[in-house]
């Protein structure tokens, strides 16, 4: 490839060119290695760059326009990059504030959580508590079904006794009612006898020989004595 010879008349200041080498030290390499290589500041340097190089530019480059370029080069790659960088951190910032919600929802969904697992463990005690109160009474409740059971005997025992009492003075009722009967029966009996053997004189008086007659009835009927 063809090379062509620039130029470059250095700064005979080397106060001035040492400021310009600390100001841009990212110059091109092929620069620093010809200052550096022991050249004097103010001596001219003869430096071949290839053509494609200098494509865009008709006229040779002063040093100072050539750190401009670079600058300008390298402030466009920065701001670049700032803009880059930018958009990584907002779209880090937008998940940041992702996370940040689903944080807020974890923690929503652990707060509930931790309320239910919390009734929970009181629904839990009462209801060990109701065990322990029904199983209370479940006890007494067995004793107070012996003892009812117990009870429940002794008047099964007296009711049949009462039942036996009453049958028993049904029974002697029924047998008092039967001689009453029996008793007004002869009793009716013996005044139709009476009536039937009374004799009266024609005046109405009773005789002696009606009474004689009511006494031999009355035997002889009820005790069969002539």
């Amino acid at each position: 490839m063809s090379h062509r010879s620039t130029s470059y008349d250095l700064y005979k200041s080397p106060r001035r060119s040492r400021a310009y080498s600390s100001a841009f030290d990212d110059t091109p390499s092929i620069l620093r290695s010809s200052y550096r290589g022991g050249q004097s500041p103010g001596r001219r340097v003869e430096i071949k760059e290839p053509r494609s190089f200098y494509r865009d530019h008709e006229a040779s480059m002063t040093a100072p326009d050539l750190y401009g370029k670079y600058y300008d080069d390298s402030s466009s790659k920065l701001k670049l990059d700032i803009l880059e960088l930018e958009n990584k951190l907002k779209q880090r910032d937008i998940r940041v504030a992702e996370l940040e919600r689903q944080l807020g929802d974890y923690q929503d969904i652990e707060n509930h959580q931790a309320k239910t697992v919390r009734q929970l463990q009181e629904r839990i005690e009462t209801l060990q508590r109701d065990y322990t109160a029904n199983a209370t009474a479940a006890s007494r409740g067995e004793i107070t079904i012996s003892s009812l059971q117990n009870d429940n005997r002794l008047l099964q025992d007296r009711l049949q006794e009462v039942e036996t009492r009453l049958r028993r003075q049904m029974e002697e009722r029924d047998e008092i009612s039967s001689t009453a009967t029996e008793y007004e029966r002869n009793y009716e009996d013996l005044k139709r006898i009476i009536n039937a053997t009374i004799i009266t004189d024609g005046y109405g008086i009773e005789s002696s020989r009606s009474h004689d007659s009511v006494r031999r009835k009355v035997l002889w009927d009820y005790h069969g004595i002539p």
